[in-house]
This record gives C-alpha cells, sequence and structure tokens, in this order.
C-alpha cells in the first residue's frame, strides 16, 4: 500500500467549515483527513485528538480492554 500523502486543490465543506481535500493515508487515490483537521473541526487540541487515536488503536490491536476504552472516551464528551 502506499502511504505517500498528497495535498490537492479541492475544498470541501464539512459541518460548515472548508477543508483542503487530501488523499492516500488508506491507498492510492482515497481520501483522508488528518488529525490537526479533525481537532480544528470539532474545536479540540491536537493532542487530544492524537490520545484518542492512540486509544483506539491500543483497542484494536488488544492491548487495553474494552471497558478501559469507554472510560477513556467518555472523559473526552
Amino acid at each position: 500500500m502506499n502511504k505517500n500523502i498528497r495535498l490537492s486543490n479541492e475544498v470541501v465543506t464539512i459541518n460548515g467549515h472548508p477543508v483542503k481535500k487530501i488523499y492516500g493515508g488508506f491507498g492510492d487515490n482515497q481520501p483522508c483527513i488528518l488529525a490537526k483537521q479533525v481537532a480544528e473541526l470539532h474545536g479540540q487540541a491536537l493532542k487530544e485528538i492524537n490520545r484518542l487515536v492512540k486509544v483506539a488503536k491500543l483497542a484494536r490491536i488488544g492491548e487495553i480492554q474494552e471497558q478501559q476504552t469507554l472510560e477513556i472516551l467518555k472523559a473526552f464528551i
């Protein structure tokens, strides 16, 4: 799988916010979104989004239990 990220000139609107379209994170010509963009869209600090991504990744590979994941996510909301 190609992991090269390509920034396009296209702009899409997500929840009323203009976001530059990015391709390549999940395969050639597949759209993706940066954690920074997610943070801006949700009005959160980038470090919080990165922490949640890490929690989700650890949960997916089984390093933390489902209950721990839920507690962390509830604290975020």
